[in-house]
């Protein structure tokens, strides 16, 4: 059994951590070969911050990578039907 240093395979990105805003763009430079997982916070409960889901999904489509988001702050407070945030993919 071989033991994976896991923090040595996660990529942040710059400033994501605070709950700014996430360029799709800055997403696209990140992936790698070895990326299998792109994940985010739909909209942040402490400033307000809503991601762009919609274009970082369809750009994890693009590359052939799970697209995880978590929408648990979103629901009842602004549109959150997956079927349509996820569309333009």
């Amino acid at each position: 059994m071989q033991i994976i240093d896991a923090a040595k395979l996660i990529s942040y990105l710059r400033n994501a951590h605070r709950g700014d805003l996430v360029d799709p763009e800055d997403v696209r430079r990140a992936i790698t070969p070895q990326t299998l997982l792109i994940s985010i916070m739909h909209a942040n409960n402490e400033v307000g911050t809503i991601q762009p889901i919609a274009e970082i999904a369809a750009i994890a489509r693009q590359h052939g990578i799970r697209f995880h988001t978590d929408a648990a702050q979103s629901v009842g407070k602004i549109p959150t039907k997956v079927d349509e945030l996820v569309s333009i993919c």
